[in-house]
């Protein structure tokens, strides 16, 4: 495998402080499975000593703590890629979407297009790549300039998990036999289409050929299947000068089938376990 010099951020919140939620908001269960995963995930394939990773969970992932990771990765010199993953709630505002730290209440101010701005405008990364997975994601970035200029670098995209008017769903029956933890829909594409990658050997993930078309067909049939037929549509966005490609490797966890999830769900349903669908809202 060859040694890349790659830096990465993972955030993810589902126990958020009492008093946060409001109105018909669900609690969430799968954000910090989730971002553990992707940690996980990168720290295997880059070990340290080539390059740098760090990880929030829950109370650790605070409004500063956020921007302070985001300003440390954009300052990391000959860095080849940089991949930032947000999973937990998102809420709308008047000109776009904030992804809620787990200190949203105090600080008032969220992750939205003008805080990735800030935090990333000394970027100096080759390629750079964030996932954002929480409801009206794609809001998050509207606005954002980052997104909208090269500046050197080879590509800086983003995926949001759905579109701004829709709502993005996890499921704690999409789990495997070794994890508990459940998933989103959007992890569980990410990582099924990363393991099919591992499994045939493969180094590298094409995200313009066969990671974002992945993403934007499997999450709406997941959505569709598990979810009532609610829309859940990933969005994807940013500049490349050509194809770009995620190395990757395999990952710690086998992505658990569509069919495991529909046949836990059908038994709840038998046994008269109702098991409410939560979204990341």
């Amino acid at each position: 495998m060859a040694q890349a010099r790659f830096a990465s951020l993972a955030i993810g919140i589902d126990e958020y402080p009492q008093g946060f939620y409001q109105g018909d908001e669900l609690p969430l269960k799968c954000a910090s499975a989730d971002a553990r995963r992707v940690h996980a995930w990168v720290s295997d394939t880059f070990p340290r000593e080539q390059s740098r990773h760090f990880a929030f969970f829950n109370a650790q992932a605070t409004h500063l703590t956020i921007k302070s990771s985001l300003e440390t990765l954009a300052t990391l010199q000959n860095l080849d890629f940089v991949l930032i993953y947000l999973a937990g709630h998102g809420r709308r505002t008047a000109n776009g979407a904030n992804f809620c730290a787990y200190d949203h209440p105090q600080v008032g101010q969220g992750v939205d297009a003008q805080f990735i701005d800030d935090a990333l405008r000394r970027m100096q990364a080759k390629n750079v790549l964030i996932f954002v997975d929480c409801c009206h994601a794609e809001a998050v970035f509207w606005g954002s300039e980052f997104f909208s200029r090269l500046e050197g670098s080879r590509c800086r995209l983003f995926v949001a998990s759905c579109q701004a008017d829709q709502l993005a769903y996890e499921d704690d029956l999409l789990k495997s036999a070794t994890d508990a933890s459940g998933s989103s829909l959007l992890a569980l594409a990410l990582f099924e289409k990363i393991d099919e990658a591992a499994r045939l050997r493969s180094e590298h993930v094409s995200l313009d050929e066969a990671l974002f078309p992945y993403l934007k067909r499997r999450v709406p049939a997941l959505a569709f299947n598990l979810k009532g037929r609610a829309p859940q549509e990933p969005v994807s966005g940013g500049l490349s000068r050509d194809n770009i490609y995620l190395p990757i490797a395999p990952s710690t966890r086998p992505p658990p089938g569509t069919f495991t999830a529909l046949l836990a769900r059908w038994r709840s349903v038998v046994t008269t376990i109702c098991v409410l669908p939560r979204s990341r809202s």
